[in-house]
């Protein structure tokens, strides 16, 4: 018994549907996870941003750890070459993972590894600089008293 084609004015419907709008429908759920998601290059390099920003947070990280332990360590050049390795082989790793398909994510991700390597040595910079202005100060003051 044949019908009356409503299968084939539906799939008809939608192709035109899908030749107007390309994208779709922005609505549905898995779609628009999609579009926003997938294929876009500003979140894409925001995350290889992120990423590196994490990268550079760790490494620095590290190696302020390990600049407080030389203090306290026997073997003060083994513990430096260990971290060095340790670190560089995360970093190194960490950005593999982040280049994926695209030069375009290293960048971002060293982009962001930088950055943390900039804040990190400006806030060094202003803590030894607030240090020594504390300790002219209270020199300062002792002078006054005596």
């Amino acid at each position: 018994m044949p019908g009356i084609g409503l299968t084939k004015k539906i799939k008809k419907s939608t192709e035109a549907i899908n030749l107007i709008n390309p994208v779709g429908n922005l609505f549905d759920g898995n779609r628009l996870m999609e579009n926003l998601l997938v294929g876009n290059i500003f979140v894409e390099l925001a995350l290889a941003l992120l990423a590196g920003a994490l990268l550079g947070i760790l490494f620095f990280a590290g190696l302020w750890w390990t600049v407080n332990q030389l203090q306290s360590s026997q073997h003060v050049a083994l513990l430096f070459i260990i971290s060095l390795l340790v670190r560089s082989t995360i970093v190194i790793a960490g950005f593999y993972f982040i280049i994926g398909k695209d030069w375009h994510n290293l960048v971002a991700g060293l982009f962001g590894f930088m950055l943390v390597r900039l804040i990190t040595t400006r806030y060094i910079q202003l803590k030894q600089h607030t240090h020594s202005l504390n300790n002219d100060l209270i020199l300062d003051t002792e002078e006054d008293v005596l």
